[in-house]
């Protein structure tokens, strides 16, 4: 297996697995999200909580799929980018308003950017690729 290959399989395999177990845990312990006010959580949030895990969920299945389809992955790879890209605005606008701290909003940012990376890898990869084909 190619570099380029064995990269993006385990880029999109640790974050499809950390997804997943995320989005499962949100779904099932949706109080364990909320351990600061985890025995005032209503209803409400525990069904919000529980509604992203399941959006959490998807996005790991979706992860999972450009894994095992990597010819076919760019549109996906590109939307899971900017999934994550608004998780990570949500965090940051949060973290702006003196209500989360940095380590949240950096820790929320690596998915996008770890995605971002691969894109610019895998950019670079198919135009070599491309130069290669016209030249040889």
């Amino acid at each position: 297996m190619s570099f380029y290959k064995t990269l993006n399989a385990t880029v999109y395999g640790l974050l499809g697995l950390a997804t997943l177990a995320l989005g499962v845990l949100g779904m099932l312990a949706p109080t364990g999200w909320l351990p600061g006010i985890a025995a005032e959580a209503g209803t409400e949030e525990r069904h919000l909580t529980q509604e992203f895990g399941s959006a959490l969920v998807f996005v790991g299945l979706m992860t999972f799929w450009c894994a095992f389809n990597l010819e076919r992955s760019r549109t996906v790879h590109y939307l899971l980018m900017a999934f994550f890209a608004l998780l990570s605005l949500v965090h940051w606008l949060d973290y702006g308003r003196d209500t989360r701290p940095l380590a949240s909003a950096l820790f929320n940012t690596l998915p996008f950017l770890l995605l971002a990376v691969v894109a610019w890898i895998n950019h670079v990869h198919r135009q070599r690729e491309s130069q290669l084909r016209v030249g040889g």
